[in-house]
């Protein structure tokens, strides 16, 4: 079962390959203007590496098996192998992780789902200018921890854990006895003026964009024509279909 699944796998590979070929020649660069393309040609090459991988794999295996049966006596190092066994689990990870994400290309007929894409598409340029200015005053914020509780705390001891544990409170995990007593002033007005400027002001401020945004794209999609969706385009069909078996049959009946 496995073995034909994997061959499945492949043919499914090699087809989609040609479809997108044959998409280039067609579109040429216009191609890469969509996001959608880029997915489909870093999901294919992801694909292709796990294949080439899996083969070394089995004759790999297959070998090392087979001198150890011909050697019971010799050492089999497998560590190369198990090595490389784990990238290939990671890169499958991330190859499944980017084929979920296909499933927004099929769903866009939908009209809520179209929305929602349209609304984080045009609010891409605010949030970019907001995710500069935030990361300015986390950054900002991250700093300042490591400096003043670095030494005392195991929390802010690197400038890495220092972003993670500000990131930790953000979500509501934190020690605020802990950033008390390693600075009685600093550390409550290090805490109270983070979680203002950060959770109250900033995040709503994000909350603000996206929902400023969605409004504005809900009222075009009111007032503008109606969005092409699956349900619509089946109606269609159906309607043509029972159009041309009507016409066929009127003829048949008169004669």
């Amino acid at each position: 079962f496995v073995m034909a699944c994997e061959i499945l796998f492949v043919i499914f590979i090699v087809y989609y390959t040609i479809e997108e070929i044959l998409e280039i020649g067609v579109s040429r660069l216009s191609y890469f203007k969509k996001i959608w393309n880029w997915l489909d040609v870093l999901m294919i090459l992801l694909s292709y590496v796990a294949i080439g991988f899996s083969i070394y794999r089995t004759m790999t295996v297959g070998s090392k098996l087979q001198a150890l049966l011909d050697n019971p006596g010799q050492y089999a190092d497998f560590e190369g192998l198990g090595f490389w066994q784990m990238q290939y689990n990671y890169m499958v990870g991330v190859l499944v992780f980017f084929a979920w994400f296909k499933i927004f290309k099929y769903i866009s007929f939908n009209k809520t789902m179209n929305q929602l894409s349209s609304t984080l598409s045009k609010s891409a340029k605010d949030v970019l200018g907001f995710c500069i200015m935030f990361f300015i005053v986390f950054f900002a914020y991250a700093q300042l921890g490591y400096l003043i509780f670095g030494a005392q705390l195991q929390d802010f001891e690197t400038f890495g854990s220092s972003v993670f544990t500000l990131f930790r409170i953000i979500l509501g995990d934190f020690d605020f006895q802990a950033i008390e007593s390693a600075n009685r002033i600093l550390g409550p007005i290090f805490f109270v003026t983070y979680v203002f400027f950060v959770f109250f002001v900033l995040l709503n401020m994000f909350l603000a964009i996206i929902n400023d945004t969605y409004s504005e794209v809900k009222a075009d999609k009111t007032e503008g024509a109606d969005e092409f969706h699956i349900s619509n385009y089946l109606l269609k069909v159906k309607k043509l279909c029972d159009g041309r078996a009507g016409g066929v049959a009127m003829p048949t009946g008169a004669a």
